[in-house]
């Protein structure tokens, strides 16, 4: 019985697994590659609305990762790539990726990863200046 509860649970995974879907085996090739799989229209499987939002919030931790790493090894103050508002959703930051893609099309023959990351900076950029800490001086 064990044996039987354990093939049932595990089938969906292993036919989701090995089912080839080319839209996302190529989805991070360009921004047009990116906007023709994970671009919200319709109907759409949830499996692959979960991996594109995933493959974009991948992306803009990775970024602001690496940089706010830089910006530690440089001894310099450690804002990251992007400063959203902290109550931003990893939906709202999906939903940005996909509306700056759409916004420029002229770009999005460009790798996706890069596209995406130039969303976040474009719509939360980090301050230049760091507000005084001291103000009466």
């Amino acid at each position: 019985m064990l044996r039987y509860l354990l093939v049932v649970s595990l089938l969906p995974v292993v036919l989701l697994a090995t089912t080839p879907n080319d839209n996302l085996a190529t989805l991070t090739k360009s921004g047009n590659d990116f906007l023709r799989t994970c671009e919200p229209r319709g109907e759409r499987s949830s499996t692959v609305e979960g991996f594109c939002s995933g493959y974009a919030n991948g992306v803009i931790d990775g970024y602001d990762y690496a940089l706010a790493t830089v910006q530690v090894k440089h001894h310099e103050q450690v804002t990251g790539a992007f400063c959203p508002p902290d109550e931003i959703t990893r939906g709202q930051q999906y939903r940005v990726a996909v509306k700056y893609l759409n916004d420029h099309p002229e770009q999005t023959h460009r790798i996706a990863s890069a596209l995406i990351a130039e969303s976040m900076q474009a719509a939360f950029p980090c301050p230049t200046k760091l507000p005084d800490v001291n103000p009466s001086k």
